[in-house]
């Protein structure tokens, strides 16, 4: 499961390359001009900061249909997947050391600190600080700002 494979990667590097690892590895088995490849693309160039509603709609697709094709060729929700997508984009915004941690916060769409603090423990199994702190290649700049 890819949250196992984050938490046990050693560095920020490899976590980001086991989410994007367990994305890529889904897309093969979508169908070639499928609406889920359309859906996915989306996500990824709105970095994950895109209304599932709002894609459904968009697409004319019911939410049911969306949950099964995605569970069918990616392997997890279309959800899941667009908070993998914002949640990747975190550790690719943290490479900018003029951006603060609040900055961050709002460039990857999460609604306040407390929302991606939330998030980022389910991922990761840590709080933010305690994790940047013990995986300090990232974590000068990021708690420091």
């Amino acid at each position: 499961i890819v949250t196992e494979r984050i938490q046990a990667a050693g560095n920020h590097m490899e976590r980001i390359g086991a989410v994007e690892k367990f994305l890529i590895d889904r897309l093969p088995h979508a169908q070639p001009s499928s609406i889920t490849d359309t859906i996915i693309r989306e996500i990824i160039e709105k970095a994950g900061q895109v209304s599932i509603t709002k894609l459904l709609k968009d697409h004319r697709i019911s939410v049911r249909k969306m949950e099964r094709l995605f569970l069918q060729q990616v392997g997890i929700t279309a959800k899941m997947y667009s908070r993998l997508v914002r949640f990747t984009h975190v550790f690719k915004l943290l490479q900018q050391p003029e951006l603060s941690r609040s900055e961050i916060t709002f460039l990857a769409g999460y609604f306040d600190q407390s929302h991606f603090n939330k998030e980022f423990r389910e991922f990761t199994g840590e709080n933010p600080e305690v994790y940047f702190l013990e995986n300090h290649a990232f974590a000068n700049f990021f708690l420091n700002r």
